[in-house]
């Protein structure tokens, strides 16, 4: 059993499986509980396990821009669902333009593709301590 030196749990969604799965690796490797969802519909009923109190994470990292996944919506959903909860939107160039909307949607944070995982990890937890000083687990 690996022990987690963090106990964070994060959600990492998108539609490139090297992007999403390299992610999920490097916060594995950093002590972190990640986990990767490549589907839409996977990533509604996450949504719903968390509506449900069925799955807690402390943070959501969305891929934008893919045609697999309805991200604005997905952002949307999760908002709605949990209004603390650290959403960052990962963008490529072509959709750098498109990051007054996801803000608009409810997204914290925007890093773009490429981008340094250390600093996301870093923005990560930045999000979740301001959550945390909110009040809002």
């Amino acid at each position: 059993m690996r022990v987690r030196r963090n106990h964070k749990k994060i959600l990492i969604i998108g539609g490139e499986p090297s992007l999403v799965y390299s992610l999920e690796w490097f916060l594995d490797s950093r002590g972190y509980s990640a986990i990767a969802i490549l589907d839409y519909c996977e990533a509604m009923a996450a949504v719903n396990c968390i509506k449900n109190g069925m799955d807690r994470f402390n943070a959501v990292v969305i891929e934008a821009g893919n045609p697999v996944i309805d991200d604005l919506k997905l952002i949307r959903e999760l908002k709605t669902v949990h209004c603390a909860m650290p959403v960052i939107v990962l963008a490529s160039a072509s959709a750098e333009q498109l990051a007054v909307r996801y803000l608009d949607f409810g997204a914290d944070g925007l890093m773009n593709i490429p981008f340094s995982p250390p600093e996301l990890e870093a923005r990560v937890n930045s999000l979740i301590r301001r959550a945390c000083m909110s009040g809002r687990p």
